[in-house]
């Protein structure tokens, strides 16, 4: 992880993740206890895109925006 913010209006939290390995790797995206959240691949502007689920794969040197929403 890169970064972590909150977006302005507070509905969302932005995380970076960085690969800086020369192969390709996989972040598992795991719910809390008793939470529910939505994990998207985002834009650079942290506009929700396509929804995710499992295991995210991450290429050589990518750099990956998500959103999660509550």
């Amino acid at each position: 992880v890169t970064s972590l913010k909150a977006v302005e209006d507070g509905a969302a939290l932005i995380v970076r993740l960085y690969n800086p390995g020369e192969l390709e790797d996989e972040v598992a995206l795991l719910q809390p206890a008793g939470g529910s959240y939505t994990v998207y691949r985002s834009d650079f502007w942290d506009r929700a895109l396509e929804p995710l689920s499992g295991p995210v794969a991450l290429a050589p040197h990518e750099i990956l925006t998500l959103r999660i929403e509550r």
